[in-house]
């Protein structure tokens, strides 16, 4: 009994209590920290300062320029000169030849520089904005014809000097007074491009060797169903005239593709010569 007892003693005596063990702490998450505001506006504050930086790079280096009408900023590009440029191809749009004769109906266009960082047109793009904000006229002294607007000038003093070389072209070799045949006059014109009647807008060389020129040959080629009754009724002549310019031509035998003469087509001005006044 004893022994056992012993025996049992000695086995209770070999066993260890357990010790509690620790739960291990669960980590945080990185949204339930506390946020340090501190180092969050440092880093927001640089990362606005690098995006300053570059739109300061990329747009305040240009320092562009911008075409204003009545404060109205149109265009915007990356130097005065191509701004002034882009105004100059406007005018030479509608009147290549003289472009000052092209007038805004919304004000006078200026340049000025831009104080804001603003993204720059291009030079052609510029061109397109202008055209679509603005209403362009065309403005200056006409040569009427009879009353007829026949060419338009930039100004009184060159349509003065388109008259005089029209003068000297007609005069040529001839001695004497050189005038017109027509009714010849210089007054103010205003017209809009898109106007049914559209006067060409010239140099006073061009519009001399446009109102003045030799007769032009003229010739109708024949096409199925032509007789000389209907060329002559078609041009407005008369039968026997385009039977005289014409000899030797049989009006029942034309074929598709024959030439036939008309009257020369006359200059819109003729010179004509007055003879020096007896002394």
């Amino acid at each position: 009994m004893n022994g056992q007892d012993g025996v049992g003693q000695g086995q209770e005596s070999l066993q260890v209590t357990p010790q509690l063990r620790r739960r291990p702490r669960r980590r945080r998450s990185v949204y339930s920290r506390r946020v340090n505001k501190g180092r969050l506006f440092l880093g927001l504050f640089f990362i606005a300062a690098l995006i300053w930086g570059g739109l300061h790079y990329r747009y305040m280096q240009i320092a562009p320029y911008a075409v204003m009408v009545n404060g109205k900023m149109i265009a915007v590009l990356s130097s005065e000169e191509e701004a002034w440029q882009a105004l100059q191809r406007l005018r030479e749009q509608y009147a290549a030849h003289a472009p000052g004769v092209v007038v805004f109906e919304e004000g006078d266009a200026t340049v000025k520089p831009v104080t804001r960082p603003m993204p720059a047109d291009t030079l052609d793009a510029a061109v397109k904005k202008l055209d679509k904000a603005l209403t362009v006229s065309l403005q200056g002294e006409g040569i009427f014809v009879n009353q007829v607007p026949m060419v338009m000038l930039a100004s009184k003093e060159e349509a003065a000097k388109t008259i005089s070389l029209m003068l000297v072209r007609g005069l040529g070799n001839r001695k004497g007074i050189p005038t017109f045949k027509e009714r010849v006059i210089i007054s103010p014109l205003r017209q809009e491009p898109d106007d049914t009647h559209v006067v060409p807008v010239a140099t006073p060389q061009q519009a001399a060797e446009m109102l003045v020129r030799p007769p032009k040959k003229q010739v109708h080629t024949v096409k199925k169903g032509d007789s000389f009754w209907t060329i002559a009724n078609e041009h407005g002549i008369a039968l026997a005239e385009l039977r005289r310019l014409n000899p030797g031509v049989d009006h029942r035998t034309l074929d598709v593709g024959d030439k036939l003469n008309l009257p020369d087509s006359p200059s819109p001005v003729t010179v004509i010569i007055r003879p020096p006044s007896k002394p």
